[in-house]
């Protein structure tokens, strides 16, 4: 049986920063981190919302649209 690992909310913090200054997505982010899905940064930034860690007007900055 496998057991879920467990991440602290440093680890966390740090993940979401890095996915709002980047222009990596969240998928790209998942894979740079080694997380198992892209869900765990949507879910860490609400939590880390919720906790206090994370002003709750933060977020992404839109990108532009078309490719560069």
């Amino acid at each position: 049986m496998t057991r879920k690992k467990r991440y602290t909310d440093e680890f966390k913090l740090h993940v979401v920063k890095d996915y709002y200054s980047s222009p990596l997505g969240v998928r790209a982010i998942a894979c740079k981190y080694g997380l198992p899905s892209k869900n765990y940064t949507n879910r860490w930034e609400t939590a880390l919302k919720k906790k206090g860690l994370l002003p709750p007007t933060a977020t992404k900055p839109i990108k532009t649209a078309g490719r560069t």
